[in-house]
């Protein structure tokens, strides 16, 4: 019973947010923008983003759920599960969202679309209705492996104080950057270019995204990858999440 009030109260929680950013997200494009068919669409195409990115910071922000879950008398084992239906619940909604606007901007005006599926996994099935599907199963394989992700980088950084998360925070940020600006000099690049052809890093991503059935350099025309090997990959890695999530979790504390 628990677990069933911790679910509704953290997903009412979200939903009550996401309603917000897209209400002010519509009515502030609406103001500066004013209204027309063009606006419209676009405001469509920005809103499955916001409500994904929305869905993925909320769910990161794992300490505040796990206390509540913990001062209410439910074990970590209790918890890890709510967590994750609620994640498989939010992965779910906001690709259902996401497919129905991509459907809505299809319908009305295909050039306003933006769909990294279509543009290269579409053609893959000869059944339109079999390409929808998987479209919308590869949305939600990608949404719940980007809230695993960051539900679990968010569940480590509760284990810090801080001082130790800050940090954290800086070295990431430093590496980052010093990434880029060295990607930028022509010895760094070609260095870096050699390691990841020893590693054969992109004979390795080309399987595991599923472009090893197109060229890639046609990609665009060609529009045929194998979702498949893509959706496969995205389960596998959500599931080696969970199982260090769950992991962090067993090390969780309320803190004093």
């Amino acid at each position: 019973m628990k677990s069933k009030l911790l679910f509704k109260k953290i997903n009412q929680q979200n939903l009550f947010i996401c309603l917000l950013i897209i209400a002010f997200i519509c009515f502030s494009n609406i103001i500066f923008g004013g209204f027309s068919k063009d606006i419209f669409l676009k405001i469509l195409n920005s809103l499955s983003g916001c409500v994904g990115l929305c869905f993925i910071v909320l769910l990161s922000r794992n300490y505040g759920n796990f206390k509540l879950s913990i001062q209410n008398g439910m074990s970590r084992k209790q918890f890890f599960k709510s967590k994750m239906f609620i994640i498989i619940f939010s992965a779910f909604l906001s690709s259902l969202f996401s497919f129905i606007i991509t459907i809505i901007i299809y319908i009305l005006d295909k050039s306003y679309l933006s769909s990294f599926y279509i543009s290269n996994y579409f053609q893959f099935f000869n059944s339109y209705i079999l390409n929808l599907i998987f479209m919308f199963i590869a949305d939600f394989c990608m949404m719940l492996f980007l809230i695993v992700f960051f539900n679990m980088f968010g569940s480590l950084m509760s284990l810090f104080n801080r001082m130790v998360k800050l940090y954290i925070y800086l070295l990431l940020i430093s590496l980052t950057v010093s990434f880029f600006i060295g990607i930028a000099h022509e010895g760094f690049y070609e260095y870096f270019v050699r390691i990841m052809d020893n590693l054969h890093v992109v004979s390795i991503f080309k399987f595991i995204s599923g472009f090893n059935t197109i060229d890639i350099d046609q990609r665009h025309s060609l529009a045929n990858a194998n979702p498949i090997n893509a959706i496969l990959t995205l389960l596998i890695s959500s599931s080696i999440l969970s199982c260090i999530s769950y992991k962090i979790t067993k090390l969780q504390q309320v803190n004093r």
